[in-house]
């Protein structure tokens, strides 16, 4: 017969595992760019889109592309591009910003996902993902990217961060998508694609309190251990 000894305390020890936390969705403004009603193909340059900031003349804003540009949008119709290249003056990189929170709370996972896309008409710019805070937003506090290989053309792929918090932080925290310009890919325009922003925020925790009903389940788990235990001993009693 199978030891149900360390079943039993398995299943009550089990009770003091860490539980997942539910997570809270943190509110993005605009955050598949659909705030800007765009016709097939129809793009708006030098501006950031709705509800994000930039600096003047930023190669980036909402785009509605053709079928031909891609497989599928992740979510509606609009994406936002962000460009690189040369344009005869100093060359050129987009960036995007935008501020979702006045500070951060102790022990939380906050958890960033962007759907990044190639077209098939472009050259994939080098960009970054990246959740910022600061004065200005300019303290980087995690940034990820993919490489062009990593992304078929026409397709999007979904870019995970993740910044966990130990105790409070007062300030301002936001999320930059940006593209940077790469000398060694020469003067040609590079573009990135951008959809989807999402941002939740989940409490981290490493152990829950048990309710009143597992402390019940854990007493008969160890009162069966021991009672097996006695009978145990006393059994190899009986046969010496």
């Amino acid at each position: 017969m199978r030891n149900p000894i360390p079943l039993a305390l398995a299943l009550g020890l089990g009770l003091f595992a860490a539980q997942p936390a539910a997570a809270a969705a943190v509110f993005v403004a605009n955050h598949s760019f659909e705030a800007d009603v765009l016709a097939d193909g129809q793009y708006r340059v030098g501006f950031a889109p709705a509800g994000w900031s930039s600096g003047y003349a930023e190669p980036s804003g909402p785009q509605n592309p053709l079928a031909s540009d891609f497989a599928s949008i992740p979510d509606g119709q609009n994406v936002m591009f962000s460009a690189t290249g040369y344009d005869g003056t100093p060359y050129y990189q987009g960036n995007v910003h935008q501020q979702v929170l006045d500070s951060l709370t102790a022990n939380t996972r906050y958890t960033l996902l962007v759907d990044v896309g190639q077209s098939t008409y472009a050259d994939f710019a080098d960009f970054a993902v990246q959740m910022v805070g600061g004065a200005g937003l300019e303290t980087v506090l995690a940034s990820g990217s993919f490489l062009s290989d990593q992304i078929a053309p026409g397709q999007f792929r979904t870019l995970t961060l993740v910044f966990d918090t130990t105790s409070a932080v007062d300030g301002p925290f936001g999320i930059r998508l940006r593209t940077f310009h790469n000398p060694q890919q020469g003067q040609s325009q590079r573009l990135a694609f951008f959809d989807n922003v999402r941002l939740d925020a989940s409490p981290l925790t490493t152990a829950a309190v048990p309710e009143p009903g597992s402390w019940a389940l854990m007493i008969l788990g160890f009162g069966a251990s021991g009672a097996l235990l006695r009978r145990r001993a006393a059994l190899r009693g009986a046969t010496t």
